[in-house]
């Protein structure tokens, strides 16, 4: 019954166990937390993330990983001003890394510098074409500027491009998914996209919160309030 993320941290904290003296269970460990604070909202896991990745960097300072979870780590907390500069030092370092590029053009969205992370997720898409995470960064942008119908195809790809065993991934792209077409006013088709993802992961936020607004639409105030 555990989710991705928690079944992750186990996985993690066995390899920990099982190699206590190497940095690579400590990466996965804080990966899986910043995962787990995604999930849940429980901004603790961030905390504990930055934990292991200072145990991965006493082990091994130089280790590239590890500076990438820090700046995911920055992200989740809202630090972006802090989350850009570490993220351009890392794009320095490793030019053609497409994890870094996401990483810039995420901080790039939340600052604002829309143009940046446009050319951040183009590096993306041009590194390692049709990449997950490039195109839902890239749906992101299209949303933003206004295509929500392309925002929605690239969504739709990411979609069906992710494994059914990444439930947690594919209920958050179903969630965004509804999310684009009850933008559009598509209700009905925006509910059943919500319901297909709660129905893989139950406790996706943004589905719970999506549906929500569904049901405040329809004028179900007390199943909204649920």
């Amino acid at each position: 019954d555990l989710s991705p993320a928690a079944q992750s941290i186990a996985a993690a904290s066995k390899a920990i166990s099982d190699k206590p003296t190497e940095c690579t269970g400590y990466n996965l460990l804080a990966t899986a937390l910043v995962r787990r604070a995604q999930e849940t909202a429980d901004v603790s896991f961030y905390a504990q993330a930055e934990s292991a990745v200072e145990k991965s960097l006493e082990i091994a300072p130089n280790n590239f990983d590890a500076a990438k979870i820090r700046v995911s780590i920055l992200l989740g907390e809202h630090e972006y001003p802090a989350a850009l500069e570490a993220a351009k030092m890392l794009n320095k370092r490793v030019p053609d890394d497409v994890i870094v590029y996401g990483l810039l053009t995420d901080a790039d969205v939340e600052l604002g510098n829309y143009s940046d992370a446009e050319t951040a997720a183009q590096w993306m898409l041009n590194l390692r074409p049709g990449n997950l995470p490039a195109l839902t960064r890239a749906a992101g942008l299209r949303e933003l500027f206004g295509d929500a119908e392309g925002a929605y195809e690239l969504m739709d790809l990411a979609y069906q491009s992710t494994p059914p065993s990444e439930t947690g991934e594919r209920a958050r792209l179903l969630a965004e998914m509804g999310h684009l077409r009850l933008a559009s006013g598509s209700t009905d088709t925006a509910e059943k996209l919500f319901q297909e993802a709660l129905s893989s992961f139950p406790s996706d936020l943004s589905a719970l919160g999506n549906l929500a607004q569904v049901r405040i639409t329809q004028k179900r105030y007390a199943e909204a309030v649920a």
